[in-house]
């Protein structure tokens, strides 16, 4: 997917066009638009743009991309792995699933005054929910993990034995009430369903 903002400053108004159409850069009337929407804008205090002279010409390096491809079958492991470990856990009816993503994006800045800067960042995600139930009270828990690098996730080991200890210790002390029979009905069918894995990749 290719996302493209541009930014108009007229005076001390600005304004931010977001367009993931590229042929849009080439529509006079896209662009005119553009300009008439930074001149309806409220006005700054202050001018965020800096003198000519003390313009970038360059963009510093910045570390936040991870260099290993990590494949969908990796990822669709850990999930599968991680989940299986909640429901072996002790105290743990079901879980409503774990899912792991990846996002892999690439940006480019371009401004005139020859500016041009570009990077790329990744970023992985990792949660699962386990569900806990004693003497009739439902509780779901949830863990979470996210970073830049694959190495610095939570494995599914850690995420695993996180999600359990919160979701059984809270199971006595904030317990999910249900309130009619047929609620309680469907909570049930729904704990003694088979669960998903999802993967995302984007």
């Amino acid at each position: 997917t290719v996302g493209i903002n541009i930014r108009t400053f007229y005076g001390k108004k600005n304004a931010v066009v977001t367009t993931d159409n590229i042929s849009n850069l080439q529509d006079k009337n896209f662009l005119e638009k553009i300009a008439t929407i930074a001149k309806n804008s409220p006005e700054y205090d202050e001018n965020p743009l800096p003198s000519f002279e003390n313009f970038p010409k360059s963009l510093k390096k910045i570390d936040i991309m991870d260099s290993v491809e990590v494949s969908v079958d990796t990822l669709l492991q850990d999930a599968t792995e991680c989940e299986n470990l909640i429901l072996q856990s002790d105290g743990i009816t079901n879980s409503e699933g774990a899912e792991i993503s990846y996002d892999h994006s690439k940006v480019t800045l371009m401004k005139d005054h020859d500016f041009f800067g570009e990077y790329e960042k990744t970023i992985f995600g990792f949660s699962v929910a386990p569900l806990a139930e004693k003497n009739g009270e439902l509780q779901q828990g949830y863990a979470t993990s996210s970073a830049i690098y694959y190495e610095d996730l939570k494995t599914p080991t850690q995420l695993a034995k996180k999600a359990v200890k919160d979701t059984v210790k809270n199971v006595v002390v904030q317990p999910v009430k249900t309130v009619a029979k047929e609620t309680k009905n469907v909570v049930k069918k729904a704990v003694v369903e088979p669960t998903k894995t999802i993967v995302k990749e984007t």
